[in-house]
Protein backbone atom coordinates (compact mmCIF):
# COMPACT_ATOMS: atom_id res chain seq x y z
CA UNK A 1 0.00 0.00 0.00
CA UNK A 2 1.12 3.21 -0.71
CA UNK A 3 1.73 5.82 1.21
CA UNK A 4 -0.95 9.13 1.37
CA UNK A 5 1.34 12.20 -0.26
CA UNK A 6 1.39 14.81 1.92
CA UNK A 7 -0.96 17.30 0.75
CA UNK A 8 0.14 21.06 0.83
CA UNK A 9 -1.69 23.86 2.19
CA UNK A 10 -2.19 27.53 0.88
CA UNK A 11 -3.53 29.69 3.93
CA UNK A 12 -5.67 32.46 2.84
CA UNK A 13 -5.84 35.71 4.83
CA UNK A 14 -9.96 34.96 5.14
CA UNK A 15 -9.12 31.77 7.53
CA UNK A 16 -9.72 29.44 4.40
CA UNK A 17 -7.24 26.60 3.53
CA UNK A 18 -6.43 25.27 -0.08
CA UNK A 19 -4.89 21.63 -1.24
CA UNK A 20 -2.57 22.57 -3.65
CA UNK A 21 0.61 20.11 -4.65
CA UNK A 22 3.39 20.66 -7.14
CA UNK A 23 3.48 19.69 -10.32
CA UNK A 24 6.07 17.97 -10.31
CA UNK A 25 7.65 16.54 -7.10
CA UNK A 26 8.74 19.49 -6.49
CA UNK A 27 7.48 23.10 -6.18
CA UNK A 28 9.05 25.23 -8.82
CA UNK A 29 9.76 29.26 -8.27
CA UNK A 30 6.69 29.87 -10.75
CA UNK A 31 4.43 27.65 -8.84
CA UNK A 32 5.58 28.94 -5.65
CA UNK A 33 4.63 32.69 -6.76
CA UNK A 34 1.39 31.67 -8.35
CA UNK A 35 0.68 30.86 -5.06
CA UNK A 36 1.26 34.08 -3.47
CA UNK A 37 -0.64 35.57 -6.73
CA UNK A 38 2.55 36.95 -7.53
CA UNK A 39 5.69 38.71 -6.37
CA UNK A 40 8.75 37.46 -4.47
CA UNK A 41 8.54 34.81 -2.09
CA UNK A 42 10.25 34.67 1.33
CA UNK A 43 10.49 31.03 3.30
CA UNK A 44 9.65 31.10 7.06
CA UNK A 45 11.33 28.08 8.61
CA UNK A 46 8.37 26.72 10.85
CA UNK A 47 8.99 23.23 13.53
CA UNK A 48 8.70 20.00 12.41
CA UNK A 49 10.31 19.99 8.80
CA UNK A 50 7.77 22.66 7.55
CA UNK A 51 8.13 25.79 5.65
CA UNK A 52 6.05 28.73 4.81
CA UNK A 53 6.20 30.40 1.57
CA UNK A 54 5.25 33.94 2.09
CA UNK A 55 4.85 37.45 -0.32
CA UNK A 56 7.95 38.94 0.19
CA UNK A 57 6.57 42.09 -0.51
CA UNK A 58 3.21 41.58 0.93
CA UNK A 59 2.96 44.43 3.80
CA UNK A 60 4.46 47.07 1.18
CA UNK A 61 1.11 45.88 -1.02
CA UNK A 62 -0.62 46.15 2.51
CA UNK A 63 -1.94 42.52 1.98
CA UNK A 64 -4.70 41.67 4.49
CA UNK A 65 -3.58 40.19 7.39
CA UNK A 66 -3.41 36.77 7.70
CA UNK A 67 -4.15 35.80 11.21
CA UNK A 68 -3.72 32.01 11.03
CA UNK A 69 -0.53 32.05 9.44
CA UNK A 70 0.59 34.58 12.07
CA UNK A 71 -0.33 31.74 14.82
CA UNK A 72 1.40 29.21 12.84
CA UNK A 73 4.41 31.21 13.01
CA UNK A 74 4.47 32.08 16.56
CA UNK A 75 6.44 34.83 17.09
CA UNK A 76 5.31 37.86 19.23
CA UNK A 77 5.47 40.72 17.08
CA UNK A 78 5.55 39.16 13.42
CA UNK A 79 2.13 39.25 11.56
CA UNK A 80 1.81 37.46 8.13
CA UNK A 81 -0.25 39.14 5.30
CA UNK A 82 -1.35 37.56 2.20
CA UNK A 83 -1.44 33.93 1.28
CA UNK A 84 0.84 31.70 2.60
CA UNK A 85 1.80 28.22 1.40
CA UNK A 86 3.04 25.57 3.94
CA UNK A 87 4.83 22.66 2.52
CA UNK A 88 7.69 20.09 3.99
CA UNK A 89 11.36 21.65 3.99
CA UNK A 90 12.85 19.03 1.79
CA UNK A 91 16.69 21.02 2.10
CA UNK A 92 17.20 22.93 -0.94
CA UNK A 93 13.76 21.64 -2.22
CA UNK A 94 9.96 21.98 -1.22
CA UNK A 95 7.41 19.25 -1.82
Amino acid sequence: MDAKPYVHKILKPDGTMVDCSPAGEYFTLEELRAAMDGGWVENINLSGGFVMIIDEEGRLKELPRNNLATELVGVPGVYIVGNALVCLDKGEELG
